[in-house]
């Protein structure tokens, strides 16, 4: 029997008129003072940046520019014109942030608006055209903030020269994104030069921003990397991450981000009450922001060695299809296999590299069967796999990946060929086996993880 996972949809349902309406409520006093509690505190580092001799003033410097960075969340509640009720305080405000982090508003609102419409939607999410990182080497250049200044450069550049087309920035709207680029250029040219006569552009701007973008970044990446793509459930392709009240504070409680894609319209003071009516049903909860990086570079680590190892198969083996070899059927680090009739031999190895170590399937396996059936990678691990003979796969099962292993989106896919060849929905909570995989593939042909 299928188990119908719950989605945010059904969440709003839930909820009367009166609850929505009240949660919908902004506040221009709320938002003033919690900008207050952010000015202030990148007012008292840059004091100490200024005063302060030593490690104290590397300290403080590095203090101010995580504050400073933190603007992004800022200006995002204002593109939602929800961190105030004034309409032209989220827009003068949502300007200020921008200016400082090289963002252009009117064009991240355009940006974000398609990111909320089409959230890990792989073709149509614009986030998802700059891939996450994969390995070690990805994850540290991503946190390093390199590929974010270069990309919000090249985009300003490309406005002002109005050569890029973004298909997510309306036709009629080009020429106002185009005029903001420019004057954004002119007004940092006219910034930096005033800063560097009287000798303040590199300590107290330049460097507590480069300082401050590792610690946004590592926020960020946590908010959809890992999530379940091409699934519009705002409970399972965005995570929330449960993490300490000063840093809510700075992130404008963006941390509660399944439930701000769930209902955007919802303020950001409003969404730890939100939280409480949904955290029973997010399906990608994380209870720290280390945790989830530790989870996150497992998995570059083992998709490194799998990347070697399929390297080096791949060296040695024949041309077109490879059998990948003939070690019998053994028992993983997470469970057992069970071998069913008509499975070639030749096979059999490749099966038990399914299920060994954790929950992660083989990445050379993933990729082999997803150029096979002529499916787009959806970065699924391979629990479950049915067999009819040498290079033909009757049917699989994948697994989408997922932090939370206690809530994990079984999908069933049988193997005619087609990219379309998708069947039911699985969401299994609060266990850790996965005898329904049984039931999915059948008797037949079947290597059986179970995982205790």
């Amino acid at each position: 029997m299928s188990v119908m996972p719950t989605t945010h949809r059904d969440i709003l349902r839930r909820l009367s008129t009166d609850e929505k309406r009240a949660l919908m409520v902004r506040s221009d006093l709320r938002g003033l003072l919690h900008l207050a509690g952010h000015l202030g505190l990148i007012g008292l580092c840059l004091w100490g940046n200024v005063a302060g001799e030593g490690a104290l003033r590397w300290l403080a410097m590095t203090g101010q520019g995580i504050a400073m960075v933190f603007l992004f969340t800022a200006m995002h509640e204002c593109s939602h014109a929800t961190a105030f009720r004034s309409r032209w305080l989220n827009r003068v405000i949502g300007n200020m942030a921008g200016m400082v982090l090289l963002i252009a508003p009117r064009w991240f609102f355009y940006f974000h608006q398609d990111h909320h419409k089409f959230t890990q939607d792989p073709d149509r999410d614009p986030e998802l055209a700059s891939p996450k990182p994969q390995g070690i080497g990805g994850y540290l250049l991503y946190l390093s903030g390199v590929p974010f200044w270069v990309g919000n450069l090249r985009v300003l550049l490309g406005n002002a020269a109005g050569r890029r087309k973004d298909v997510y920035v309306p036709e009629v709207k080009r020429g106002a994104v185009i005029r903001e680029a420019r004057w954004m250029l002119a007004a940092w040219a006219a910034i930096a030069g005033a800063l560097a006569m009287a000798g303040g552009l590199g300590p107290y701007l330049l460097l507590p921003l480069l300082f401050g973008q590792p610690f946004l970044r590592a926020c960020l990446l946590a908010e959809h990397a890992g999530c379940a793509e091409g699934d519009d459930n705002m409970l399972v392709n965005s995570r929330t991450l449960l993490t300490t009240p000063p840093l809510r504070f700075l992130a404008w409680n963006m941390p509660f981000h399944a439930e701000h894609h769930s209902f955007p319209a919802v303020p950001f003071h409003a969404l730890p009450r939100l939280h409480q009516v949904m955290k029973g049903d997010i399906g990608t909860l994380e209870p720290g922001y280390l945790g989830f990086h530790r989870a996150f570079l497992a998995k570059a680590r083992q998709r490194s060695g799998d990347r070697r190892a399929a390297e080096a198969k791949a060296a040695g083996g024949p041309k077109g299809h490879r059998r990948i070899g003939r070690s019998p059927a053994r028992p993983s680090a997470g469970g057992e296999v069970g071998v069913g009739p008509g499975v070639e031999a030749g096979w059999r190895w490749l099966a038990t590299k399914l299920v060994d170590g954790d929950v992660a399937g083989d990445s050379e396996m993933r990729d082999f069967t997803m150029q096979h059936l002529k499916l787009r990678p959806h970065r699924f691990d391979l629990l479950g796999i049915a067999l009819g003979g040498f290079g033909k796969i009757d049917r699989l099962v994948l697994v989408g990946e997922h932090h939370d292993v206690q809530d994990l989106v079984l999908r069933q896919v049988t193997s005619k060929g087609h990219h379309h060849a998708v069947g039911q929905v699985e969401l299994l909570r609060q266990e850790r086996q996965y005898r329904i995989l049984h039931q999915l593939v059948g008797e037949s042909h079947f290597y059986a993880p179970h995982i205790h």
